[in-house]
């Protein structure tokens, strides 16, 4: 799971003054792919800093930019900035008390893959971390928010369609831009061990984290992983007809080279 490793050279005196260049650290897959569950994941890394959907509304009109990121912006949410309250937003402590030890900052958008242009051109430094879940899951998903959230209107045919412009883009975005670590939902959170992967693969060291919290995230995947669900052949039916698989493939075995090399 290396990828390009993440460093960021730290002076004595700029840790002290915490006015170092930070890195840039841009989270997504697709929706209902465990992304949220991975920023969660990644904050409970000291030197982390990354919002839920901190820019959303920046981010889907395409006019996110570098000033943004900027401590003084960055800390502080505005209206327009995203759909959820600031309550939600500051769970990860949104303050100056985390911010000065971060090395990576960012924010975390589920349809990362509508923005590679946008980041190509505003931050071509930025780290992707890109997560896939297996599209019969995010299927079943979206079909579960459609039937019991008011206000989602994507059922599990449109799942399949997102996923698979997910894959198709982000494959695209590989073959020029090597910044970018894939890890995969079924595997990353199944071990302790893993997710350290994940840490080294971006410079920082797993042996900061809160090993209790993560130790407690792997728990929780495993009841959902056990929880089980309403058995719909037609849903089954239509992954197995539209679903890109050839892409998918490439994809997991990107993340096993990375994880290799």
């Amino acid at each position: 799971m290396q990828g390009r490793k993440v460093t960021n050279d730290v002076t004595a005196k700029d840790a002290q003054t915490s006015n170092y260049q930070k890195t840039l650290l841009l989270v997504g897959g697709c929706p209902r792919s465990g992304t949220s569950a991975l920023v969660q994941a990644l904050n409970m890394h000291p030197e982390v800093l990354v919002g839920h959907e901190r820019f959303f509304h920046l981010w889907r009109k395409g006019t996110l930019t570098a000033g943004h990121f900027e401590k003084s912006r960055f800390l502080n949410v505005e209206d327009g900035d995203t759909f959820y309250d600031v309550e939600r937003i500051i769970t990860t402590d949104f303050s100056t008390r985390r911010y000065p030890a971060a090395r990576l900052i960012g924010d975390k958008y589920p349809r990362i893959y509508e923005c590679y242009g946008l980041i190509s051109e505003q931050f071509p430094d930025a780290h992707i971390l890109y997560i896939v879940r297996n599209p019969f899951s995010v299927a079943e998903s979206y079909q579960a928010r459609y039937e019991k959230e008011e206000g989602w209107t994507q059922d599990f045919r449109e799942a399949i369609r997102e996923w698979n412009r997910s894959l198709a883009q982000t494959i695209a975005f590989l073959r020029t831009n090597s910044n970018m670590t894939v890890v995969s939902y079924e595997t990353l959170f199944s071990s302790i061990e893993l997710l350290d992967g994940m840490f080294r693969a971006l410079g920082l060291d797993p042996a900061n984290s809160n090993r209790a919290g993560l130790q407690k995230t792997i728990d929780e995947f495993k009841v959902l992983k056990d929880k089980p669900v309403l058995r719909r052949e037609d849903i089954r039916y239509w992954v197995s007809c539209s679903a890109d698989f050839i892409s998918y493939r490439t994809i997991l075995q990107h993340a096993i080279d990375q994880k290799s090399s």
